[in-house]
């Protein structure tokens, strides 16, 4: 049974696994250029239908970024998000500034940490696979030490 809104790219795989059910939601394929969806909006889309029609108990975002090896981070490693902030949506407007860094916390689990042996660090979102000079420069500024494009989208459907 499909639980999303009719026509949505979504797929949604799910399971049970010691009296829990698992879902996974993929974000699916853009319908006119058939490549996958990625990105802030596509996630907090799909996030905020899924909390809706599903209701789970946690929400993991699992996915690729890239890693600064400048921060310790290598090809292969595994992070755990420490917080998450946008790194390319700049509002010059006080307070709107901070709307725009989006800096949440993440969830702390310092036992599962231990326990996978992950690595943390803050993690920084934004819609463009490069990185322009002024994401740079705000990476730097606020210590991020992975980059992706879908977090903070994900964490902007929870937040309120």
């Amino acid at each position: 049974m499909n639980r999303f809104p009719k026509g949505v790219p979504w797929v949604r795989y799910h399971g049970i696994y010691k009296d829990m059910t698992i879902n996974v939601i993929w974000l699916g394929q853009d319908r006119v250029l058939g490549v996958n969806s990625v990105g802030t909006v596509s996630a907090s889309l799909v996030t905020y239908a899924s909390i809706q029609a599903l209701q789970p108990d946690l929400i993991i975002n699992a996915g690729t970024a890239g890693g600064f090896k400048a921060k310790g981070a290598c090809i292969g490693d595994v992070f755990l998000a420490s917080d998450v902030a946008f790194h390319d949506r700049r509002i010059p407007i006080p307070v709107f500034d901070l709307y725009g860094v989006g800096l949440r916390q993440a969830l702390s689990t310092p036992n599962l940490v231990k326990e996978l042996n992950l690595k943390v660090g803050r993690l920084s979102t934004g819609d463009s696979l490069d990185m322009s000079a002024k994401d740079e420069a705000f990476i730097i500024a606020n210590d991020a030490t992975v980059k992706d494009m879908e977090a903070c989208g994900d964490f902007d459907s929870f937040s309120f």
